[in-house]
């Protein structure tokens, strides 16, 4: 039987239950700091996204609450997408070189994220800070959005995500600037230990001629659980988001 990695909370197995309350256990003084983390579905991200190893699991997971706790993240309260954007814009000078944000939530209160990637002005991204900060600037916005879906999981009783379209539209060679890639591979690298099983879906739209080139160039940073949920869509992409995505709010 294949497990669905977006269960309703009354569909949880019996094995779901014991492993949650196993890494619970496990993790109950990090909890205790970050008490809104303490959710059946955080705790599931991490099982599903380890395949179920709490050995593997327990280090990584009090290093995410740690890295939460010392960004000021359990003093935070974030209520709607835009109440994010707006944050975020006022904790980076070099926001405006880092286009894209979250754009609402669908139907069923998953976050939807717009990158535009062609947008971006790489060597002036990579002078516009430090790396440091770039990091500290998307782990804050990842998990402003993460609070989002917590909310709404616990109104829904459905284990959700982020779905996340990438526009490549007008792209070119000069957003590979080698600086700028090299850091965009490691915060990749660093978003996916901290929320791992966070991304619901990836779509790629207006894809270049040389996708595959810059895939390949990706693809080594991504886990297989990322890489499973890209989807690269072509000419009737418009179709497919209203179908996939529909109206964000």
């Amino acid at each position: 039987m294949i497990e669905t990695h977006y269960p309703h909370i009354d569909d949880l197995t019996d094995h779901h239950k014991e492993k949650i309350a196993e890494l619970r256990h496990a993790v109950a003084g990090s909890l205790k700091k970050y008490p809104e983390y303490n959710t059946e579905f955080s705790l599931l991200r991490w099982l599903m996204g380890w395949d179920y190893n709490i050995e593997v699991i327990l280090p990584k997971i009090q290093k995410a609450i740690d890295i939460l706790i010392s960004l000021g993240m359990g003093d935070i309260s974030m209520e709607s997408p835009s109440e994010v954007n707006c944050r975020i814009r006022g904790l980076f000078d070099g926001a405006e070189y880092f286009p894209g944000g979250l754009m609402g939530q669908d139907d069923e209160g998953n976050v939807i994220y717009m990158q535009e990637i062609t947008a971006t002005h790489p060597r002036s991204l990579a002078k516009a800070g430090s790396v440091s900060e770039l990091f500290r600037l998307c782990i804050m916005e990842t998990e402003m959005a993460f609070k989002l879906v917590r909310h709404s999981e616990a109104k829904t009783g459905e284990k959700l995500g982020v779905k996340l379209i990438v526009d490549l539209d007008g792209f070119n060679m000069d957003l590979l600037y080698t600086p700028t890639l090299s850091v965009y591979l490691q915060l990749l690298t660093q978003l996916q230990a901290i929320f791992p099983d966070f991304t619901k879906k990836i779509y790629l739209i207006n894809c270049p001629l040389m996708m595959k080139t810059v895939y390949a160039m990706i693809q080594p940073v991504l886990s297989k659980q990322t890489r499973d949920k890209i989807c690269f869509l072509g000419n009737n992409w418009k179709e497919e988001l209203i179908s996939n995505v529909g109206n964000a709010k």
